[in-house]
């Protein structure tokens, strides 16, 4: 993979036995644009490297694709597919590799390392456009990106799928070029692969379908464009077997969702483009600008008489795709209920639009004073990005391991773990084998995955929670002692702390976020009038300067002793 384009050009110099010295300006461009690509992709691999590294245990929303992949039987992996948001694809990939490899953490972060290196290789291959070019851009934009290599090398649908729409872009477009049978039923394949990974994708294979038919019938070529769209057909149907999944999953997005018509999309898209540092906005914003440019020049040159596809039909191709992925996506965002962005959720249509883009800004840079701004630019910013995209990927996806090891050797069977919130009971549950019960609060009756649904049915009873509570009091007062996993904080006991109504709010209607804050305070209340004794244990701090993922990085504390003689009727 490595230098794929530069043998051609590194057989030039051989045969003509050539120097660096000796060397055209031209000649000495492409060596140096072989020569940065080539170490791009060399910094890849030592990002994704670091990744396998470092990143340790899964995070929680990776424990629950593998609870779903190691579910028995097909049908009781599809069955599963209705609390999460992803199509079947993903969790056969995670079955098979755990069959062939196992279910521990090592093999599935290779599985993650593996994809890593596949999005890096399908970037080498997928059309540059004409002529000997690297993909500089995307290598820079997306190899060196901790953002996308933490979501792409995640046991998560998003690398897989970021290889499957650079493969889409490329087969569609060898179909455009020559719309044979093979190519036809190639383009076919990978369009729908794609599409059974991630239900987003149908809307950059819809933005690379409007592009390929548009470039045929801008040659007035109706039975190429009619051949063209076959494969697409044939994708958009393979998600009909998928219409009763998603009428089901409507009803618990809500709980998942923050508070209604909260368009949160800004910030998830700015931590996406901001990674590793925040000036990368700027690349982002330079790249957006000249790929505008260029397909308004490639509008001006394009001959819609000539038979075959030239370089003017490939940047229209490009264009549109860019174009419709990039209004198709966030048309997509606006029209979901509370949507609350994070920055994986772009990693997608950032690959489309930077894979889109490349080519169109490419062609702008042709001349030897364009070139070679690009590759002094590229390699500025390469120099400054290394150190802080390395520091980013060595970041851990989670403590949760450490503290269920430590419960498991410090707890006695009398004490009780409690998830605060019940979330973190998905990834606690893969790695605890401890003597002491757990529970979540509130607690649910299954918690290997995500299931808002029965989240749902405790808002609707928000006093259900009073029963653990009862539970949480009987360990204190029989001398067992209550460790706290996740949110804990102290509340004056003269604070009286009301349970919600049953929901829907009328402000924040069926969003979790109030009732698990309520229920936390409620819980925390209670403790501070109960327990005689807390104190925390510094588990993180095991892990000196290392990062831990934010998002599950949670407290460890221990409430004990009996304060009151009362018992509470919470």
């Amino acid at each position: 993979m490595l230098g794929l384009n530069a043998l051609p050009f590194l057989k030039f110099l051989h045969k003509t036995g050539k120097n660096t010295l000796g060397l055209s300006a031209k000649e000495r461009l492409m060596l140096a644009e072989q020569l940065i690509a080539v170490i791009l992709t060399l910094e890849a691999v030592y990002l994704y490297t670091l990744f396998l590294i470092n990143a340790g245990s899964l995070w929680r929303d990776e424990a629950n694709s593998v609870a779903i992949a190691l579910r028995p039987g097909f049908a009781n992996m599809w069955s599963a597919l209705k609390f999460d948001s992803f199509p079947v694809l993903h969790f056969i990939a995670v079955k098979l590799w755990i069959i062939l490899f196992g279910s521990g953490d090592m093999p599935l972060r290779v599985l993650g390392f593996t994809v890593g290196i596949s999005i890096i290789t399908a970037l080498w291959l997928k059309p540059q456009g004409y002529g000997r070019k690297t993909p500089l851009i995307s290598l820079f934009l997306i190899g060196l990106s901790p953002v996308m290599i933490r979501s792409f090398a995640s046991i998560r649908p998003y690398g897989i799928a970021a290889i499957l729409i650079i493969i889409a872009f490329s087969t569609v477009w060898y179909a455009v070029q020559k719309p044979t049978v093979i190519r036809i039923i190639i383009s076919a394949i990978s369009l729908t692969l794609c599409i059974q990974t991630l239900y987003q994708a149908a809307i950059f294979i819809s933005a690379i379908g409007i592009s390929a038919i548009s470039v045929a019938l801008l040659h007035k070529d109706k039975k190429h464009a009619l051949s063209i769209a076959i494969p697409f057909c044939i994708a958009g149907a393979s998600l009909l077997p998928y219409i009763s999944i998603l009428t089901a999953a409507r009803k618990w997005v809500p709980a998942a969702a923050a508070t209604p018509n909260a368009k949160l999309l800004l910030p998830g898209l700015l931590n996406a483009i901001q990674s590793p540092a925040p000036w990368h906005i700027w690349l982002w914003i330079a790249a957006g600008a000249l790929a505008i440019i260029g397909i308004i020049q490639s509008l001006k040159n394009i001959n819609p008489f000539e038979k075959h596809c030239t370089e003017e039909d490939f940047q229209i191709y490009c264009g549109i795709s860019l174009i419709t992925s990039v209004i198709g996506f966030f048309s997509f965002l606006i029209c979901i209920p509370s949507f609350s962005s994070q920055a994986w959720h772009y990693t997608p249509l950032l690959v489309i639009a930077i894979i889109s883009a490349e080519p169109l800004i490419r062609q702008l840079t042709t001349e030897n004073l364009g070139k070679g701004l690009l590759l002094s630019i590229i390699f500025i910013s390469n120099i400054t990005t290394l150190l802080p995209a390395a520091d980013n990927t060595t970041m851990r996806m989670t403590s949760i391991d450490h503290i269920a090891s430590a419960i498991k050797q410090k707890a006695g069977a009398n004490d009780l773990v409690v998830l605060n919130p019940w979330f973190l009971g998905i990834s606690f549950s893969r790695y605890y084998q401890g003597p002491a019960a757990w529970m979540t609060f509130p607690d649910l009756h299954e918690i290997t995955i995500h299931r808002y649904d029965l989240l749902m049915e405790k808002m609707k009873h928000p006093k259900t929670t009073c029963k653990n509570m009862e539970r949480i009091l009987s360990t204190l007062q029989s001398g067992g002692r209550v460790w706290i996993v996740g949110q804990a904080y102290p509340l004056s006991p003269k604070l009286p702390i009301k349970h919600l109504p049953p929901a829907p709010l009328p402000i924040t209607g069926w969003s979790s976020l109030p009732y698990l804050s309520n229920w936390s305070d409620q819980l925390m209340h209670t403790l501070s009038i109960y327990a005689r004794q807390a104190y925390v244990l510094p588990i993180n701090s095991d892990f000196g300067y290392q990062k831990i993922n934010p998002l599950e990085a949670p407290g460890l504390y221990i409430f004990q002793g009996w304060a009151s003689q009362d018992a509470l009727q919470p």
